[in-house]
Order: structure tokens, then sequence, then C-alpha cells
């Protein structure tokens, strides 16, 4: 679409902010971001802590990032979810919740003293029968309410089953939203 910018998503299969990445990753990675100021990069960890100390000091020029981490459940959420918001405050960006895999469920009203994400993604674990965790449609239809309601974008994008396709395909049609933050 005309006007869309690309996003980019950092380390797709990792975690951007692991501790055993190679020595100048993250530098050579900013001045991807530096340089590029039509797309917008994704970055997700598990580690929203090591944010506070591993962004560049000066910011991205072009605030050309969208930072996240992964919560699994409520748990993870109320940890991870204020050390996040803190720091895509101070750095003027996006914040996103990768809720997946999806373990248990997540209300993002219980905390009402913290702003709310400005997206969240609601994925199931995909894999084999025996060691896939189970997953409730009923938690993505509450967040997806909830987010409605509090104006965060919602993204679903799949249920649990043995491969994404799979996954993808048991989505409900009206549970087939897939929202981007402006």
């Amino acid at each position: 679409v005309a006007g869309t910018k690309i996003k980019v998503f950092s380390a797709s299969m990792g975690d951007v902010m692991d501790d055993e990445a190679p020595e100048g990753q993250l530098e050579r990675l900013y001045d991807q971001v530096n340089e590029c100021p039509d797309l917008i990069f994704q970055f997700l960890t598990k580690r929203p802590h090591r944010y506070v100390y591993h962004l560049p000091l000066g910011g991205f020029k072009h605030k050309n990032v969208w930072l996240g981490t992964t919560c699994e459940n409520q748990e993870f959420y109320d940890v991870r979810w204020p050390i996040l918001h803190r720091v895509a405050s101070a750095y003027g960006l996006v914040s996103w919740i990768s809720y997946e895999p999806a373990l248990g469920p997540i209300s993002i009203d219980k905390r009402s003293d913290l702003p709310v994400p400005d997206w969240i993604i609601f994925g199931g674990e995909t894999g084999p029968d025996d060691k896939r965790r189970p997953v409730d449609e009923v938690w993505a239809r509450t967040l997806k309410d909830e987010c409605s309601r509090f104006g965060v974008r919602f993204f679903m994008k799949q249920l649990g089953a043995r491969t994404p396709t799979r996954a993808k395909e048991l989505i409900s049609v009206d549970m087939l939203i897939r929202q981007f933050p402006a």
C-alpha cells in the first residue's frame, strides 16, 4: 500500500537483546536503523531490562523502532510490561506485546496505574500434540475486547495447532483481526 512503511522484524528467530549475541551486532543494527528512515524496525525480547542498558544513548534518529517484549501469561506481563513501558516512553517509541505462546490469560486492565501498550499480538503455540501446550480462544476474545476498549491495536496471529498454517486456519472469522499501530 502506498505510503505504508515496510516493517523489519529484527532477529525474528532470536532475541534482539540476547546477552550472547556476537560483539558489535547491536551497533550494526542501530546503524541500519538510523540509515533507513523509511523502514520500521520491530525489536522483541524476553529481557526488556536489557533495553535500559543497550539502546543507544541518543535514541534513534527517526523514531522508526517499535520496542516489544514477550509475555506468555499475566505473571510475565506484570513484570515485563512496566519495564518496556518506561523505556519505550523515554525514547518516544511504539510499545508492543507479543503474547505468544499464550500460556494463560492476560488482562491489560489489571495495571490501571500504567498506560496500555500500543499493540498486542496473540499467538497460540504450534508443534507436536504431545509437546504443544493448550491455548484457549477465550483468552484471545477477552483480550481483543480489552484492546478495543482501551484503543490498543490487536493482531490475531494464530491459535494452537501442529503447524502455523493449521493454527491460522483455526481462527474464527470474527477473530481475523490484523491491526497495526499507526
